[in-house]
């Protein structure tokens, strides 16, 4: 489609600089019409989870009082779960450990045999697709993102809003990170020794600063009402409901 999408669109957006350059390319994000354009999310949901809803899912899900490490995305390669099977293999400093992954996809059973043969079937859950990701966030104590590639990453949005530690790869858009102190970044060459000691590190010093999640979103533009803003901006600009400008000094 990304010829379509350049011979025709109007306006190029795109949530992040290495998202814009897959689709429109170097000289795409030259142009006038082409801005960065954030994906924004209901971030209130995420910061105001019930302790309540938290502590149930933990006991229906056999988790009580160990050192959680979770993980969403669909199974497929790009995700890398295989990484984080082998971070669980390293944290033997933290035997009470466990490993929730949120998601579904076509390597979801292939990954739930490697577990099998990995000796770690007691300690990796394996959820399926939920809804009740707020309160599956809270229950983390970290959260792995070893993404080999994204387009943003907008789970890490949502991690960062419910005020989860995170580690995630150099695959991982700059853009997704609120610069609130949150996300650290390893390479996947480090191993996952080096993560799972990372991990171990990072939920010592867990710490949900509400106010300090909310300016991170507002201030890097990721929140609803400012993302409807500049949309309708464009839109009427486009319909001829304001004078002409170009989409960068619009966004």
């Amino acid at each position: 489609m990304r010829v379509m999408i350049n011979s025709f669109s109007t306006h190029l957006l795109a949530c992040s600089k290495g998202a814009g350059q897959y689709l429109f390319g170097e000289k795409g994000l030259e142009k006038a019409n082409y801005a960065y354009f954030p994906n924004v999310i209901d971030y209130e949901k995420f910061i105001s989870t019930s302790q309540i809803e938290m502590k149930k899912f933990k006991v229906e899900e056999g988790l009580g009082n160990h050192f959680v490490l979770g993980h969403i995305g669909t199974f497929k390669e790009v995700k890398n779960h295989l990484f984080l099977l082998k971070m669980m293999e390293k944290m033997g400093k933290h035997p009470s450990s466990k490993l929730i992954l949120v998601g579904d996809g076509e390597l979801r059973k292939p990954l739930q045999t490697e577990v099998a043969k990995m000796g770690l079937v007691d300690k990796v859950r394996s959820l399926g697709v939920r809804e009740d990701i707020a309160t599956i966030l809270s229950s983390m104590d970290v959260f792995i993102f070893p993404s080999l590639s994204e387009g943003l990453g907008l789970v890490l949005l949502e991690a960062q809003a419910s005020g989860i530690p995170c580690i995630v790869s150099e695959a991982i858009q700059p853009e997704a990170d609120l610069n609130i102190g949150l996300v650290t970044r390893l390479k996947l060459a480090d191993g996952p020794q080096v993560w799972a000691d990372k991990a171990i590190e990072l939920a010592s010093n867990k710490e949900h600063d509400v106010k300090k999640v909310i300016t991170g979103f507002e201030e890097n533009g990721y929140s609803i009402k400012k993302g409807i803003s500049k949309l309708m901006h464009i839109y009427q600009i486009y319909s001829g409901g304001e004078n002409e400008a170009d989409t960068h000094s619009i966004l």
